[in-house]
């Protein structure tokens, strides 16, 4: 690969990120100063490969919707594997929120060379360095040659075994798809190859007429198209987006193994169009659907079920769930009996599936005003490293945010550069802060510290940490 594809690459990061995030000139010049750095690291042409896998997992947390500091770390995530460079130069370079979640990562990628890798003992302040290693993994595994080694295969037993339960805590199934469906192309290599033969063909046989009913059913739910209809007026403002895509090879292999018994069996079922759906719509709604008006998602595709779809020729006859239970769907069909899973999620759900619980920890743009995901407020890291919090969260989750020991070693807060004043615990967070949090030797949690902590991450340290506390007690009783 030559340097301007590598430079297209990193113009289509920077790209991504923007795309999901409002504009950060810090955000980006630190991509720029990383993606510089790497290059710097693997000059040689038998080093090129490195720089490739680099881009390549900055590019999947990019996709992924982390943000421009994750995007960093995940170019620099081998530089203190693969070269001489040590930590003190890397601090230098970059911010110390960078550097924390690269020596978790290290710890994870350590943790999972063990014999016997347990990946809960390892403490993590976000679900970035998870996501950075998932990266890395992914990338292995896709860029896997036509006839995998032992390696590869044992790469793909492991991230069966580990890492996709594991990333399952996160909740990132649209992610858990994409390394299963890796896996599956290494370990079942005949069974995935027979089924994509199948699948194409009957995507060529029916693409001319499903490719102008889908793009119908995208005109049917945008927002002008009923407004006549008084029936369905309170929904059209809840309304977001109508996604289309086609179902992905391991969620038909999911369903295919559920119900055939052997292979054979299974790749009967595949061609059988009027039992499979190939294709998969997700309306997505604002987040406030379930809370205003006393509205649902089930209300709502009856509601256009009765008032549009059935005359447009389109049956409904199932709602069933996902082989993960993650999610439920409305089974339909065409015309032609073309079979379709139609997904109704809210705005959150939505992310949530497609990125997992990352969601959390960072602020995606969204053109719909009522999302509350847009209501977030942003603080501020000495950085400028922004960070995002629901409204009503304190100093006290922003430390836990940064770093479990920085939470239960909390002082106090310095806000704004105004040392006159000390803000303790309970101080909730403002749009703009920006903070620096001062910590004591010792930790100096204690149980009174839930009153005033609203994040799941923040609750979730304070558990574990007075668990582990009582029971040193209770052994030395």
């Amino acid at each position: 690969m030559n340097k301007q594809q590598f430079i297209s690459k990193l113009r289509h990061i920077e790209n991504t990120v923007q795309k999901y995030y409002e504009e950060d000139d810090l955000g980006i010049r630190n991509i720029r100063e990383a993606f510089s750095f790497v290059q710097n690291c693997y000059k040689t042409k038998k080093e090129e490969h490195l720089l490739l896998h680099a881009v390549s997992v900055a590019e999947l947390l990019a996709k992924w919707r982390l943000d421009y500091s994750s995007v960093t770390a995940g170019l620099l995530h081998d530089v203190l594997k693969n070269t001489s460079f040590d930590k003190e130069t890397i601090i230098a370079n970059f911010s110390s929120l960078i550097i924390n979640e690269l020596d978790q990562y290290q710890d994870l990628f350590e943790e999972v060379g063990k014999k016997e890798p347990d990946l809960d003992k390892i403490s993590l302040s976000s679900p970035v360095p998870y996501y950075i290693l998932i990266a890395e993994r992914l990338d292995d595994l896709l860029s896997c040659p036509n006839f995998p080694s032992k390696a590869h295969f044992e790469l793909a037993k492991q991230t069966r075994t580990i890492l996709i339960p594991k990333l399952t805590q996160y909740h990132a199934f649209e992610i858990i798809n994409e390394l299963e469906e890796a896996c599956f192309r290494i370990l079942n290599k005949s069974e995935f190859e027979e089924m994509h033969r199948i699948v194409d063909s009957i995507y060529s046989q029916f693409q001319s007429y499903t490719d102008g009913f889908l793009q119908s059913m995208i005109r049917l739910f945008k927002s002008d198209y009923n407004m006549d209809n008084s029936k369905l007026s309170h929904y059209q403002p809840h309304i977001s987006m109508l996604y289309k895509e086609k179902r992905s090879y391991i969620s038909l292999y999911r369903f295919i193994t559920r119900f055939g018994k052997t292979t054979q069996e299974q790749l009967a079922l595949l061609k059988n169009t009027y039992v499979m759906a190939f294709w998969d719509f997700t309306l997505v709604v604002d987040d406030n659907l379930d809370i205003n008006n006393s509205l649902n998602k089930e209300e709502l595709f009856f509601a256009y079920y009765q008032e549009i779809l059935q005359q447009k020729g389109i049956r409904f006859f199932g709602y069933h769930a996902t082989s993960y239970g993650d999610s439920t769907y409305f089974l339909i069909s065409d015309e032609l009996k073309n079979i379709y899973r139609f997904f109704i999620k809210t705005e959150s759900e939505y992310l949530r599936y497609l990125c997992g619980d990352i969601i959390n920890y960072c602020d995606f743009i969204t053109d719909n005003p009522n999302s509350r995901i847009s209501q977030k407020i942003r603080v501020y890291c000495p950085d400028e490293r922004p960070m995002y919090f629901d409204p009503g969260s304190t100093v006290l989750d922003f430390a836990f945010a940064i770093h479990k020991d920085i939470g239960l070693n909390f002082d106090h807060a310095i806000i704004n550069k105004d040392h006159s004043h000390r803000y303790g615990i309970h101080h909730i967070l403002n749009n703009g802060d920006h903070i620096r949090i001062v910590t004591a030797k010792e930790p100096k949690a204690s149980l009174f510290w839930f009153r005033h902590v609203n994040t799941d991450l923040a609750k979730d340290v304070l558990i574990k940490y007075f668990n582990t506390l009582f029971n040193e007690q209770n052994n030395k009783e």
